[in-house]
């Protein structure tokens, strides 16, 4: 069985970023699956923990107490200065 999966912008929130995947044809020949699995920093986002992100909300009202939560705990970085030559 195939199953390409393909973005749909009706049902997908956003296209991904195809790693961190594994090749089941080889590992049925080689009778193993790699113990690790080759990834990038930057597929994180510069996020340091998990456990920061507040998430997907599950409906409206959990929107909005997250949105409240971010105006109360949040901090706002002042832009740099722009630099003239």
């Amino acid at each position: 069985m195939f199953c390409e999966c393909r973005f749909n912008p009706d049902r997908d929130i956003q296209e991904v970023d195809q790693f961190g995947f594994i090749d089941l044809n080889e590992c049925l020949a080689n009778g193993e699956v790699p113990a690790s699995i080759a990834d990038s920093e930057d597929q994180y986002n510069g996020i340091d923990d998990p456990a920061e992100i507040l998430g997907k909300p599950s409906d409206v009202f959990d929107a909005y107490r997250m949105g409240d939560y971010i105006k109360d705990k949040g901090t706002v970085k002042e832009p740099a200065p722009a630099k003239s030559e």
